[in-house]
C-alpha cells in the first residue's frame, strides 16, 4: 500500500476534484448532470409558491468510507466539526457544485452522531421544487456533503488496511445526489441505524465507550419497539372500528375505507367512517333532491374531514329551508310587496275593524303555499312573515310630537327624518349560518365520539369496542314579545309614509333582540336561545380587565387546539374595549398596538354595543346556527287603550344553536 504523510494525504483528499490524475472515491462527486442540461428534468412551473418546502434528513455519519488509501472516517463530536458555513445558512445543492436548491436553515448532532440537517428549498427554482418533492415522496432519499479537512489521524490498521480519523472537518454544502457514499444517511435515516459495527470500532473505543454505545443503542430501539407497538395498537383499533362500520357499507364503500386506510393511516380512516355515518343518518332529510352518500363517497376519496362534511351538511340544511325566500323573495312580485300595508294589518287586529285586508291575506296565503308552511298565529292574530319585513318597515302617536306626532305635516322635509340611534346589528355580517322558515324542531348534525377498539386476549372473545357516535344539537322554537302602539290617525296624517317608518323599527327591535342573542342568550332554562356564552365547553371565559399580546395569542390558541381555528373567525366586543385595545402596545416600547385597522392578528374585528361591557369575543362565526319560525306574530291588545289607540305585541319565534363550542373563547369583566 502506498504510504503517505498525515499532511500530504490530507492536501489530497481536499483538493481530488482538482487532480483528474487521483482515484475516485464514493465522497467524490462529478458533475454528472441529465440529458439536455441541468433543467431538463425540471421544465414544470412551481404553484406552491406560500408552501414552507421544509424537510429533514440526515447527510454524514461516523460510518468508515472506502477509500484509495484505506477508510475514511468523519469524527461527529462537537469539538470536530467545524460549523461556522452551517451557522450563516450552508447551500444545498443539486449535485456537487451544481446550483444551488435550497438553505440549510437548522443542524443538530443526533444521539447516533449523525449530522442532522433542516432544508428550506426554494419555491422559485424549478428543479428545487422537484427535489423537494422527491424526497417528500420517498421517490429520492440518499444525500452527501461536500467537506475540507483540517486535522487528521491514522486510527488503527487492520489487515494491512489503514482507518483514518478526520478529527476536525469543516461542512462545506450538502448535495442531494443519487448514490452517496454513505448508505446510513439520507431520508429516514435520523435515528436507530447503528454507525458501524461494534467490532471494527472495538480496537479504538474504550469499555466504557462501548459501554454507553450499547446503552444508547438499546434504549433506542426501546423507544422505537414502543413507539411501533403505540402504532400497532392504534391501528388496530381502528380496524376494529372498520369492521363495524362495513357492516352498513356497500362493498365498494368498504374497499374506499380500506385504501383510506393505507394511503392516509388510521386518523383518516376514522374521518371516513364518520362521514359516512353522517350521510346515512341525514338522507331522510334530503329524500331524492340530494343522494348524500355519493357525496360522501367523493368527500372520502379526496381526504376531506368529517369536520367539513358536517359543515357541508348544515349548508345544505340552511339552503333547503332558504330555497323558496330565495325565488324572488319568496314568490311574491315585487308590486305586490310594495302594496302589502303592514297598518292596515295592525288596524284589523281591532275588533270592529272594517279594514279591507283580502289582499293581504291573499299574499300571505301565496306565501304559505310557496314555503309549504302556515303562518297561524298561536295567539290569535296576523302573522307578518319575515320577507314581508325584510321588504319593507311599530306604528307611532300623532299627537304625541316624540312619537308620530312630529310627522305630521308643517312644512315637514320627510326626507330628513331622524331615526333612533340605535345598537348595530352584527352577527349577520360575520357569517352565521340562518335557517328562515322553521316547521317544528331542526337537528343540527355533530360528532360526539370517535370509534375506538382493544386488543383481543384470544381467537374466540370477541373484543370491546365502540362505534363512533354522531349527535344532534336541536333549534327548537324560543319566542321574544315587543310592544308596540299604533294610532290610526298616524297613518292617515303622517307625511314621510308612516309605514316604512314603523316598519323599519319594529325590524330593528327585531333585528337586536336576535343578535343580543347569539351572545348573550341564557340557554332553556331562561327561556331564551343558547348563545355562545351558555353554551357548554366554550373556551377560556376567564376574568379580564386589561388585555394583552398572550391573552389575545390564548383565544386564537383554544380554537386551533381543536383545529377550529379558520380565516373566516373574528373578534366581536365593545367599543370602549376597542379603545382601550387601540391603545395596548404588542410588546412595551413597540408602536405596533393590539387593535389595528379593524383587524387583532390578522382577523376581522368588530364591534357594537349589543355585547355586554367588559366582554371580548373569538371564534369562527359560520359554526353559530340561526333558526326562524315562519315571521312576526302581530296580535292586538283590547285592554289597555281605547279604539282609536291600540297596543300590539309582536312575537319573535327563534333559536340560536352553536355547532362546536371550542370554535369560541371569551373574556368577561367579574
Amino acid at each position: 500500500m502506498h504510504k503517505i504523510s498525515i499532511d500530504e494525504l490530507i492536501q489530497k483528499i481536499n483538493n481530488r476534484d482538482i487532480d483528474k490524475n487521483l482515484p475516485g472515491t464514493a465522497y467524490v462527486f462529478k458533475r454528472d448532470l441529465p440529458e439536455g442540461g441541468e433543467r431538463a428534468a425540471a421544465d414544470e412551473p412551481n404553484n406552491s409558491n406560500d408552501e414552507k418546502q421544509y424537510l429533514e434528513m440526515t447527510i454524514s455519519s461516523e460510518t468508515p468510507i472506502e477509500d484509495w488509501f484505506g477508510y475514511l472516517i468523519l469524527d461527529h463530536s462537537d469539538q470536530a466539526l467545524v460549523t461556522d458555513r452551517l451557522k450563516t445558512g450552508a447551500s444545498f445543492r443539486d449535485m456537487h457544485y451544481g446550483d444551488q436548491v435550497g438553505i440549510i436553515s437548522s443542524y443538530s448532532i443526533t444521539d447516533t452522531r449523525k449530522l442532522k440537517i433542516g432544508i428550506n428549498f426554494s419555491p422559485h427554482n424549478p428543479r428545487a421544487v422537484m427535489l423537494y418533492k422527491e424526497y417528500r415522496d420517498r421517490l429520492r432519499k440518499n444525500s452527501s456533503v461536500r467537506f475540507l479537512i483540517h486535522e487528521l489521524k491514522l486510527e488503527r490498521t487492520v489487515d494491512n488496511t489503514d482507518y483514518y480519523r478526520a478529527t476536525k472537518w469543516e461542512f462545506i454544502h450538502g448535495a442531494a445526489v443519487p448514490d452517496g457514499g454513505d448508505n446510513n444517511v439520507g431520508m429516514d435515516r435520523n435515528l436507530n441505524n447503528k454507525i458501524i459495527n461494534l467490532n471494527q470500532r472495538s480496537n479504538t473505543m474504550t469499555p466504557e465507550e462501548v459501554a454507553a454505545k450499547e446503552k444508547a443503542d438499546r434504549e433506542l430501539a426501546e423507544k422505537a419497539a414502543k413507539e411501533l407497538a403505540v402504532k400497532q395498537e392504534r391501528d388496530q383499533e381502528v380496524k376494529i372500528a372498520m369492521a363495524r362500520a362495513k357492516v352498513n357499507l356497500k362493498p365498494e364503500q368498504g374497499n374506499l375505507l380500506d385504501r383510506v386506510f393505507e394511503k392516509g393511516g388510521p386518523d383518516q380512516a376514522l374521518s371516513a367512517i364518520s362521514i359516512f355515518a353522517m350521510a346515512r343518518d341525514y338522507q331522510k332529510e334530503f329524500g331524492d333532491e340530494v343522494n348524500l352518500v355519493e357525496v360522501a363517497e367523493k368527500y372520502v376519496s379526496i381526504g376531506t374531514s368529517d369536520r367539513k362534511f358536517g359543515d357541508m351538511i348544515t349548508d345544505l340544511l340552511a339552503l333547503k329551508s332558504q330555497r323558496a325566500v330565495s325565488n324572488t323573495l319568496d314568490g311574491l312580485d315585487k308590486k305586490d310587496r310594495a302594496s302589502f300595508s303592514i297598518a292596515k294589518l295592525v288596524d284589523s287586529c281591532a275588533p270592529d275593524s272594517k279594514v279591507d285586508i283580502n289582499r293581504e291575506l291573499g299574499m300571505i296565503k301565496e306565501y304559505e303555499q310557496q314555503n309549504n308552511i302556515s303562518l297561524i298565529g298561536k295567539r290569535g292574530g296576523r302573522v307578518i312573515p319575515y320577507a314581508m319585513l325584510y321588504d319593507k318597515a311599530r306604528t307611532l302617536i300623532t299627537s304625541t310630537p316624540t312619537s308620530a306626532g312630529n310627522l305630521v305635516a308643517t312644512n315637514l322635509i320627510a326626507s330628513e327624518f331622524i331615526p333612533l340611534a340605535r345598537n348595530k346589528a352584527i352577527v349577520d355580517q360575520l357569517g352565521i349560518r340562518i335557517f328562515p322558515n322553521l316547521v317544528g324542531n331542526q337537528a343540527i348534525p355533530t360528532q360526539t365520539a370517535a370509534a375506538s377498539g382493544s386488543w383481543m386476549t384470544d381467537e374466540v372473545t370477541p373484543p370491546s369496542a365502540s362505534d363512533l357516535t354522531t349527535g344532534q344539537k336541536t333549534l327548537a322554537p324560543r319566542t321574544y314579545k315587543i310592544k308596540a302602539a299604533f294610532s290610526r290617525l298616524a297613518s292617515m296624517n303622517t307625511t314621510p309614509g308612516i309605514e316604512q317608518i314603523a316598519v323599519d323599527d319594529l325590524l330593528n327591535v327585531v333585528a337586536l333582540a336576535r343578535d343580543k342573542s347569539v351572545h348573550h342568550g341564557a340557554g332553556a332554562a331562561s327561556f331564551e336561545p343558547t348563545g355562545i356564552i351558555a353554551t357548554s365547553g366554550v373556551g377560556l371565559g376567564t376574568v379580564k380587565t386589561s388585555w394583552t399580546w398572550a391573552d389575545i395569542i390564548a383565544m386564537e390558541t383554544t380554537a386551533a387546539a381543536a383545529n377550529l381555528d379558520v380565516a373566516t373567525a373574528a373578534y366581536v366586543t365593545t367599543p370602549t374595549i376597542r379603545g382601550t385595545l387601540k391603545g395596548t402596545e404588542k410588546a412595551t416600547n413597540y408602536p405596533v398596538y393590539l387593535w389595528d385597522n379593524n383587524q387583532m392578528n390578522g382577523y376581522k374585528a368588530m364591534v357594537t354595543n349589543q355585547i355586554t361591557a367588559g366582554h371580548l369575543f373569538f371564534g369562527d362565526y359560520s359554526q353559530v346556527v340561526l333558526g326562524e319560525w315562519g315571521g312576526v306574530e302581530l296580535v292586538y291588545n283590547p285592554y289597555t287603550y281605547d279604539g282609536a289607540i291600540m297596543q300590539v305585541s309582536a312575537y319573535l319565534t327563534m333559536d340560536v344553536v352553536v355547532r362546536y363550542a371550542l370554535a369560541f373563547s371569551y373574556y368577561k369583566p367579574i
